[in-house]
Parts: structure tokens; sequence; C-alpha cells
């Protein structure tokens, strides 16, 4: 993993292991995808993907699946208060920037266990572990 020189704060009522928890409880350690293989914020079966682990029921819709996550926050914009860290953009080693919160959602839908030898959940923590400060 590159050397990280960005370090960010997770939102207020967050801490790593609070974003821990929710993503153990809404995620069941695999991707969330379709029969096709297409990630799903919120899948048939109850599994989430690592930002739909966030999104509320309430405010959830089937409309929001197949949305970029940059895309999902300028139209659903409510999502963003329950969101454990915002929508900030991180420098990246090409002199660009990428963001956050699509980094973190690339996490979940790159994983393949038989090339990453880690668990989803481990990829999770080392991504929260390598972008953020813990809140006390």
């Amino acid at each position: 993993m590159e050397s990280i020189k960005h370090r960010y704060k997770l939102n207020k009522g967050w801490t790593k292991e609070k974003v821990m928890k929710a993503i153990t409880t809404g995620n069941f350690g695999i991707k969330s995808v379709k029969s096709d293989g297409i990630c799903r914020y919120k899948n048939h079966d109850g599994n989430k993907c690592f930002v739909g682990c966030f999104i509320p029921n309430e405010i959830y819709s089937e409309s929001m699946e197949g949305m970029p996550v940059n895309q999902l926050l300028l139209e659903y914009s409510s999502i963003k208060s329950h969101l454990p860290f915002k929508d900030v953009q991180h420098p990246d080693s090409m002199g660009g920037s990428q963001n956050l919160l699509a980094m973190f959602q690339a996490v979940h839908d790159s994983y393949n266990p038989t090339v990453y030898p880690t668990s989803l959940y481990a990829q999770a923590e080392s991504f929260l572990n390598n972008y953020f400060e813990d809140n006390p």
C-alpha cells in the first residue's frame, strides 16, 4: 500500500471500531453482487457493499444500483450525513486526486479472495488504519 501523507478524521460520533461494526453487521464478508456479477449497494439476500452499509433503509432506493459513488452522493445527498467520513478528494501518486469514498468502495468492489490473501474485513480495517485517525 502507498505511503499515506494525508490522514483524515472520521465524522463526529464515528470511530474505526464503529465503522467496522457497521461493515461486519451489513456485509457478509463477501462482495455484494447480483447474479451477473455487478456490485450492489444492497443485495436481495441482505448483503451490502461497504457504502451500502451506511445507507439507511428509509433512504435506499433500487434506483441507486449501478450508480458510481460520486453520482450517488449528488442524487441522494442526504446519505452524506450517515457516512463515517466526508466525501473528500485524496491526492494520488499521479498528481491528481481520487474520491476517498470511491477508494473505500473499490476495496469492496475489487476484492478477490484468490488474489488477496486477507479477508474483506481485514482489507477494510487496513484502509481505515492507513487513511484515518481515530476519534477519541
